[in-house]
């Protein structure tokens, strides 16, 4: 998720999550338990069909009066490109980035990925989008088309390939 210069990673994809879940074993002496869990995480993303439609999508972190989105590079992307959404912001060339409201609007998701934390939560988010005026009339907003993951899966690692198939059964169910 760094964002610094020289530090910035390049887009990320689950082989790069998958290597570092490796190399954590390596510096742990357990080997044989990170390759168990990389072919129990790819065993699930597998198993996972991606949705038939391509919707437009917003992943929404954080934020009142600008959100914090899942950019083009990031855990987010990875997870909606896997899941086949449509990422709304693929087109910035960051792992997560302030969206306006007005934006947003004109790219009109029809889901949105809510990320559920202590200090924002997705019920929060809910609030605040069927009550202003602009968001109220996204697609996503009109038909109730959330999806909601916990904080702790919205960031490169050991929660990501389960996060795909919690969404794709969110998703089903919205259907």
């Amino acid at each position: 998720a760094c964002q610094g210069a020289g530090y910035k990673p390049d887009k990320l994809d689950f082989e790069a999550v998958f290597d570092d879940i490796r190399e954590a074993g390596e510096l742990f002496d357990a080997a044989p338990a990170a390759e168990d869990l990389v072919a129990e995480q790819q065993r699930l993303l597998d198993s996972t069909a991606p949705v038939d439609d391509a919707p437009a999508a917003l992943w929404y972190s954080s934020g009142t009066d600008t959100p914090f989105v899942g950019g083009g590079t990031g855990a987010p992307a990875m997870i909606m490109e896997q899941l086949g959404l449509a990422n709304i912001a693929s087109d910035v060339e960051d792992t997560w980035t302030s969206l306006s409201w007005e934006v947003i609007a004109e790219r009109d998701p029809e889901v949105i990925v809510l990320i559920d934390a202590e200090w924002n939560t997705a019920e929060d988010k809910i609030a605040r989008l069927e009550s202003s005026p602009v968001t109220a009339e996204l697609s996503a907003v009109r038909t109730g088309s959330y999806l909601r993951l916990p904080f702790a899966a919205s960031e490169a690692g050991v929660r990501n390939a389960e996060a795909v198939a919690e969404l794709a059964e969110q998703y089903e169910a919205l259907r």
